[in-house]
């Protein structure tokens, strides 16, 4: 369910091509991280295209929850990021995070620790 989450979630972020994450990035100066604003659609998604992702959204909450509550949890425990900040235009993916969002559950993040250099 993991993977497809994240598939779910990346096709969510990018259903414009992209272009709209581009366009407020455009506002703040900072460099684009092509990963992140281009994803895995690098051409707007057709609206049959966003339906069947939005369809696949709802489907994978149903079967999240039910197997949450099989499982009896008050919640999950998880690193967002499993290591530190690598350095500017070296980062891979926002999967982990992506899942949740998918999944619109409620997300807290406390950073804790430093990287030592040596």
């Amino acid at each position: 369910m993991y993977r497809e989450a994240a598939t779910i979630a990346f096709k969510m972020y990018t259903q414009q091509g992209g272009t709209g994450l581009c366009a407020e990035l455009d506002k703040t100066g900072e460099p684009l991280v092509p990963r992140v604003c281009t994803g895995w659609s690098e051409t707007p998604l057709a609206p049959t295209e966003n339906w069947i992702n939005h369809g696949a959204r709802r489907d994978l909450r149903k079967r999240y929850q039910d197997a949450y509550l099989q499982l009896e949890l008050d919640a999950i425990i998880t690193a967002s990021m499993p290591h530190p900040a690598p350095p500017h235009g070296e980062y891979k993916t926002s999967a982990i995070c992506a899942v949740y969002n998918a999944l619109d559950m409620l997300v807290c993040v406390v950073p804790f620790g430093v990287v030592d250099l040596e």
